[in-house]
């Protein structure tokens, strides 16, 4: 999927697809340590974010999940949210901290045409109007928050798409935290 939609964004593009890498940080389940114990195979709890990505790979209707399914507060909506920054990754990877070891995906992402905001937040209706994936008349492929020393609001870049096939899981990072 991800390389029929990166074709397809190449085209439409002319070329311009902006494949990138980037982090995302995200949970595991309370009772899975995937990762961090190098003999633990991938746990079978639906709320395992880590465990779904590497089954299943990245679905929006996952995005925004937290631990125990609580949903958490998208400031650009609901999408996949990803950072240039490990250290912002690091900040959404807390729940999978096993005795100070942690993990985050190092990701290949499409882009595509950006939007670049300097807003903190942007409504859901504002983000209808812009992501070509929300089906009402978008034409950018991705959100993208600047920081503060580009004019925005933010303490690091954020990259949001809102088309899983527009994401696919890399490398999954295990790192200690000291």
């Amino acid at each position: 999927k991800y390389s029929s939609r990166r074709a397809q964004m190449n085209d439409e593009l002319m070329g311009g697809e902006q494949e990138v890498r980037r982090f995302h940080g995200t949970g595991l389940a309370p009772g899975c340590s995937f990762g961090v114990d190098q003999n633990a195979p991938p746990c079978t709890d639906k709320s395992c974010s880590v465990c779904n990505i590497c089954e299943h790979s990245f679905r929006l209707t996952h995005a925004g999940m937290g631990p125990g399914g609580q949903r958490m507060a998208l400031r650009y909506g609901s999408g996949i949210y990803l950072s240039r920054s490990s250290s912002k990754a690091n900040d959404y990877a807390g729940q999978s901290d096993r005795r100070g070891v942690r993990v985050m995906f190092l990701c290949k992402v499409l882009l595509g045409s950006e939007f670049a905001t300097r807003e903190e937040n942007l409504e859901e209706s504002e983000i209808d109007n812009l992501a070509a994936a929300r089906g009402k008349g978008g034409v950018y492929d991705s959100i993208r928050g600047l920081t503060v020393n580009a004019g925005g609001s933010l303490n690091y870049e954020e990259n949001v798409v809102y088309d899983a096939e527009q994401v696919i899981p890399s490398y999954l990072i295990v790192y200690r935290i000291s």
